[in-house]
């Protein structure tokens, strides 16, 4: 099967050779899709260095009528038989940013599905998600069968190293903690990816290869032995590990920088991104969600990244 990997980030991203090698690894994955923004020269000049390095070709797109996404740049390069595709574009942060997004995404999705091949498959995630199971061929074959797919999504809680690290059975932690009294297990947000573009799907594919799940396609998921609260962790199967950041410091430097649209200090609970109330919530998390160690991801930490580390 003909893998491709879409993944978008903005000006940093923990787990950018991690995430390579996981995807190679685990999917076999030829060609990834790199969708970067950057705010300022220093971002692009660190992007370029550190990402975007030895590319063999390299053009400007135009995105007439977008006055904060412009400069688009796309760049390319083929090592060890895998490809590389990176779109390299110049945003801004202002009060608009998630309408903002929806607009930039729907700019190089689209530009993506028009030269799309259907007989390929696409993995279109976020640059911290890490689609897992245990059985891949399994997992494989029902996509082979045009099968839509629900993953829960697992989230990490990091210590103060990298070897520290864990994971919450409650993704997006902080932002439940700000909105739920009751700190019940909500998986409405864990996602349902499309794999194959010849499913029949109501989703607007210009906006992202996946949706929210909901309540669709409970039954049989992790998502619904844990809403049930009947479940072993050990016998989990098909995941996504959320890795949020490597190392707490890390989490609050990629996050902080890149999620809160207005100062932190003035958010209000749960309405201004998921982890406006992190320092209000992190430590008490073990109280109200399942955290556990797991090592998978610890298998495919890339040294570069660890080099790179921003705290």
């Amino acid at each position: 099967m003909n893998f491709t990997v879409i993944s978008p980030f903005k000006n940093y991203t923990p787990t950018h050779f991690t995430f390579i090698n996981f995807y190679k690894s685990i999917w076999d994955v030829k060609n990834f899709i790199f969708i970067i923004g950057y705010n300022t020269p220093q971002d692009k000049e660190f992007i370029l260095k550190n990402y975007i390095t030895n590319y063999s070709l390299k053009k400007n797109i135009s995105c007439n009528n977008y006055n904060f996404l412009n400069n688009v740049e796309l760049y390319y390069k083929n090592e060890d038989n895998v490809s590389y595709t990176f779109f390299l574009y110049k945003t801004i942060n202002d009060n608009n940013q998630m309408n903002n997004w929806h607009i930039i995404k729907n700019f190089f999705y689209s530009l993506i599905l028009s030269n799309a091949n259907k007989n390929f498959y696409y993995i279109s995630v976020d640059d911290d998600e890490f689609i897992y199971s245990k059985d891949i061929s399994s997992l494989k074959n029902k996509i082979k069968d045009n099968k839509i797919l629900r993953f829960h999504f697992v989230e990490s809680y990091p210590g103060n190293t990298y070897k520290d690290i864990k994971w919450c059975l409650q993704a997006w932690y902080i932002h439940r903690c700000s909105v739920d009294d009751n700190k019940r297990y909500n998986c409405g947000a864990c996602k349902t990816y499309i794999f194959n573009l010849n499913c029949k799907t109501n989703q607007n594919l210009s906006l992202g290869f996946w949706y929210h799940s909901g309540d669709s396609l409970l039954e049989n998921s992790e998502c619904y032995k844990i809403k049930n609260e009947n479940y072993n962790i050990l016998e989990f199967n098909d995941l996504c590990y959320h890795v949020t950041g490597l190392t707490i410091k890390n989490l609050k430097y990629t996050k902080f920088f890149n999620r809160y649209i207005t100062d932190i200090n003035n958010a209000k609970d749960g309405k201004d991104g998921n982890y406006v109330n992190f320092d209000k919530y992190y430590n008490d998390i073990p109280n109200h969600y399942k955290v556990f160690r797991d090592d998978t991801i610890l298998k495919y930490i890339d040294n570069r990244d660890i080099e790179l580390l921003r705290e």
